[in-house]
């Protein structure tokens, strides 16, 4: 942000920078305009005398008396360069070419104003080449009266030699390069005599364009002193400025006030709004990727690469939400901290994110346990949370609204007890909450009553030995279900083939396993419309519809979902809403079969299928 001072420098700079380049453009522009009233004024500056005599002549033949005793050429001044010089034909024609071009234009005067022949016939016969002895020269010299006769006959002819080369000439660009050749002007300076008029040869006209030069010159030596002298162009923005004032310095028709509200600019309004994937590993590496980098497969594919995992690391959760939503971190320690989701860096899907402790100031040791996706803190919801040992707690939404950086406790836990899974929820709903072991209990949320933060909560399930809860789901009584095992195998379940319990009993069997080991990594709710997303411990990710997931019963084993590599095995899922599916370039495509089953090298990020 800039203060008044600034902006005022702001100011000054930029004006001092328009006069020096608005000053530059009139400098170029009046030195081509001097340069061209330059030559014409070298062509007619001879002629002014003349051109007086022509106009103050009541007639032609009075002009033409006139201009016959006018005294063209200084005699004294001839007779003494003639004793300096042994060639008197060269000084001659140097007198001659002076007065060439006056001649010329005086001939077109006489044609236009009286038709004059009997010049015209005086001036005839006469050249150079008459002028050829020495005897004769000194003759001419002698007599004032003969010199000049003399020189306006010899340049009458050079003249008329001129105006027959120049018919002559077949076209106005040669007919400029002769000119140029004569005179010593430069092309720009002939083009303009050669467009010049008779009528600029007026006593007014040659006033004009004597002035025009004299403006020229004051201006280009003005413009100079002005990029020269930094205080000329401080002076210059002072009277600028001091003109806008008095030409718009009248009273404001309009009320300027600061509204702090209506000035401040939220980095959420500058962000686009899109879903996102949000990804946490077991080391605490977290990123966003967008929604649309996943491509729907078929049941029993391998998926793309959702993160590139380093040694040792494995994706933790996983979940998707929009880009502007609130992301509450929960602790097994019971802890929360909160963040935006478009502060979580975007990264590609090879990518392996940063690491969290850039963005929460997380205690030592501290790990991040769920992540809940928030867009509303003002509706009436719950979070219900379930610890590892059984027990549940349910807290309004609305206390969790500022949190501090630091954190804030959201549930008191037991010793060698954690925090599992946290879910919201609008109080009305069904909760089902599932083990490790492949059980599952089934209660009205009404149960479970609203708490504070610093409440332990109350007993949920009654977990059988060496078993823990790895899950908790909100929903309806019409709903189904789908459960995922640490080895890929999945299957979906109706929430009305469980029985009603009441809280705290031990619950019903809800999987059977192919193979020892194997154990439920996570329950989610969500229609046949709806989609999952699974992560393994290897990175990579798949992306299904719940439909290819079969309907079972409540106690069936299920079937394979994800194909997984020796010693890969599931670590998490996450459920996409409808409106977050999105289709890809190639949905109208008919896929090979490489296509609906492909693997991608952990150790090569081109995204070529191995």
């Amino acid at each position: 942000m800039l203060n008044v001072l600034d902006i005022i420098k702001e100011f000054i700079n930029h004006r001092e920078e328009v006069i020096i380049r608005r000053s530059l453009f009139d400098l170029e522009k009046a030195q081509k305009r001097l340069h061209l009233v330059y030559g014409l004024h070298l062509a007619v500056n001879a002629i002014d005398e003349v051109v007086h005599i022509i106009r103050q002549s009541k007639d032609p033949a009075e002009a033409e008396d006139k201009l016959c005793q006018m005294q063209l050429v200084d005699v004294d001044q001839l007779v003494e360069e003639i004793k300096k010089n042994s060639d008197p034909v060269e000084i001659i024609q140097k007198v001659t070419s002076k007065i060439l071009w006056e001649l010329q234009e005086i001939q077109g005067l006489f044609k236009s104003k009286g038709e004059t022949p009997e010049l015209q016939a005086r001036l005839d016969g006469f050249g150079i080449a008459e002028i050829g002895k020495l005897q004769d020269f000194v003759r001419i010299c002698m007599n004032p009266n003969a010199a000049r006769s003399e020189c306006k006959k010899c340049a009458s002819s050079f003249v008329n030699k001129l105006l027959q080369t120049i018919r002559s000439q077949p076209s106005t660009p040669k007919m400029r390069k002769q000119l140029t050749k004569l005179f010593m002007l430069d092309a720009t300076q002939a083009k303009e005599i050669l467009n010049m008029r008779l009528s600029r040869l007026t006593a007014l006209q040659i006033d004009a364009l004597v002035k025009e030069q004299q403006e020229l010159e004051s201006l280009i030596k003005d413009l100079e002193d002005i990029l020269d002298h930094k205080d000329r162009r401080m002076k210059i923005i002072k009277q600028e400025t001091a003109s806008l004032k008095d030409t718009y310095g009248d009273d404001r028709r309009t009320e300027i006030t600061l509204d702090e509200e209506e000035m401040k600019i939220d980095k959420e309004d500058l962000v686009k709004e899109e879903n996102v994937v949000i990804m946490l590993t077991q080391n605490h590496y977290i990123k966003r990727i967008p929604l649309s980098e996943y491509q729907a497969q078929k049941r029993g594919g391998k998926g793309k690469r959702g993160i590139k995992v380093k040694d040792e690391d494995f994706v933790q959760d996983m979940f998707v939400c929009s880009s502007h939503d609130t992301i509450l971190f929960f602790t097994p320690s019971g802890r929360v901290y909160a963040d935006v989701a478009y502060n979580i860096p975007e990264m590609s899907r090879q990518a392996h994110g940063k690491s969290i402790v850039n963005y929460l100031q997380l205690e030592s040791e501290e790990e991040i346990s769920n992540l809940i996706p928030v867009n509303d803190f003002e509706a009436k919801l719950y979070l219900m949370m379930v610890s590892k040992l059984g027990q549940i707690k349910k807290c309004p939404l609305r206390l969790f609204h500022n949190i501090r950086k630091t954190g804030m406790m959201a549930i008191k836990l037991r010793e060698r007890d954690e925090l599992v899974d946290v879910r919201l929820t609008d109080g009305e709903n069904n909760i089902l909450i599932a083990t490790k072991g492949g059980y599952a209990i089934k209660f009205e949320e009404t149960d479970v009553r609203p708490m504070g933060r610093s409440a332990i909560g109350v007993r949920g399930i009654r977990l059988r030995e060496e078993d823990e809860v790895n899950g908790l789901i909100i929903a309806g009584e019409d709903a189904a279900f789908t459960t995922i095992t640490k080895f890929g195998y999945g299957k979906r379940s109706m929430f009305e083939n469980y029985r009603w319990t009441r809280r705290g009993g031990k619950g019903v069997l809800n999987m059977k396993f192919y193979e020892d080991g194997d154990e439920v990594v996570a329950v989610r709710g969500g229609g046949d419309t709806e989609e999952v997303l699974i992560a393994t411990k290897n990175g990579l990710v798949l992306r299904t519809s719940n439909e290819e997931v079969r309907m079972v019963s409540r106690v069936a084993k299920g079937v394979k979902v994800v194909r997984l590599d020796d010693g890969d095995e599931v670590v998490a899922v996450a459920s996409a809403l409808p409106e977050d599916i999105i289709e890809s370039e190639e949905e109208n495509e008919e896929p090979s079969a490489d296509d609906k089953e492909c693997k991608l090298d952990l150790d090569d990020d081109s995204n070529n299928p191995a």
